[in-house]
């Protein structure tokens, strides 16, 4: 069964590339085009921020790069230089208390508060057009004088078939339109490789070994989360007898598709965020390399900028649906209301 879904997914991905192929082909010969990447819309991101600042550099390299490449008939222009300049600035801005962009680095005298400076580069880039997007950085991260503290390499990428994957099947079909589209569909694309990427810096950055020596000898070091997880207020972020507000996470499938339209069919009218929306308000938790615990949510409700986007939301119920299987038990549905956490589990075997 399994083997049969997989292929019907390829299959999908095939008719994705078939569409863009027909499209250019019925389009004048030698056209170009210039993908449309989207920067960070999006609030702050919720992590615990470093009580550091940090001097920021982009050099002319990153900042102009942008790559001409040919995408079946037609050239198409990839911008990827000002996304990840975008994607990372505020990657950064959300990681400490306070940064200043740098105009040249290392040959300009530096402001003595700095604690740090972080420079950003540009390693590889590269497309297979309605397939894969794959981005390379490296982070270095050196004293004011000039003395490296991290060399760090990040890749972010995006694969069709990975995502096909992930969606359910009226998402997938809504997916070969928008791919006709030739701009927005390949600059998606390259958001999401480059989203990838700022996002491991977000949360990998300060688990660094080196990372944490500096920190930890300046007296600054911070983890990312509370190291306990506790339980929120008793009291309800929203007025009481006020219809219920429901984000549902980590399961992208049929079956989540189904319980969402059941939800917001109910009498009370409950307001359901989708994925787009819930994932975006608590980046970088709810990106698909991140896994997400009911405990990890409610660490991140403890943050201040978690527990104002709570508020912000009018949330009351967090659910957390997984349809994974395994011999011994089988997926579950968890939720979180008022002050405790609750969970159901199907434990029925294969």
């Amino acid at each position: 069964m399994f083997e049969v879904f997989g292929n019907r997914r390829c299959l999908l991905s095939r008719v994705i590339s078939v569409a863009l192929l027909l499209t250019t082909s019925l389009l004048p010969s030698a056209c170009t085009y210039t993908a449309r990447i989207s920067p960070p819309a999006m609030p702050a991101p919720i992590v615990e921020e470093l009580p550091v600042t940090v001097g920021v550099y982009f050099g002319k390299e990153i900042k102009e790069y942008e790559l001409v490449d040919q995408v079946l008939t037609d050239e198409v222009r990839f911008p990827v230089g000002p996304a990840a300049v975008s994607w990372f600035e505020h990657a950064f801005s959300g990681s400490f208390t306070r940064i200043e962009r740098l105009e040249a680095w290392p040959t300009m005298t530096l402001d003595s508060q700095l604690d740090a400076v972080i420079e950003l580069r540009l390693l590889d880039f590269t497309q297979r057009f309605a397939e894969d997007v794959s981005v390379s950085f490296e982070v270095i991260l050196s004293t004011p004088e000039g003395r490296e503290i991290l060399w760090w390499p990040i890749t972010g990428s995006y694969s069709l078939n990975t995502e096909m994957r992930e969606l359910p099947l009226g998402e997938r079909l809504a997916l070969i339109g928008k791919a006709l589209q030739v701009e927005e569909h390949v600059g998606r694309q390259v958001a999401l490789a480059v989203r990838q990427a700022a996002t491991k810096f977000l949360l990998y950055f300060r688990e660094q070994e080196s990372v944490q020596r500096w920190l930890e000898a300046g007296g600054a070091f911070r983890p990312i989360l509370p190291d306990q997880g506790g339980l929120l207020p008793a009291e309800s972020p929203v007025s009481p007898g006020g219809p219920p507000a429901v984000v549902i996470a980590d399961d992208r499938s049929t079956c989540g598709e189904r319980i969402t339209k059941e939800l917001t069919a109910t009498p009370d009218r409950a307001t359901v965020l989708s994925f787009a929306e819930a994932r975006d308000t608590f980046y970088p938790w709810l990106e698909p390399e991140v896994e997400l615990a009911a405990m990890r949510f409610l660490q991140m409700a403890q943050t201040a900028r978690g527990a104002a986007r709570l508020r912000r939301t009018g949330l009351r119920y967090v659910v957390l649906l997984s349809s994974e299987r395994e011999k011994t038990e089988g997926g579950g549905m968890f939720w979180r209301h008022v002050g405790r956490i609750e969970s159901h589990a199907d434990s029925r075997r294969e």
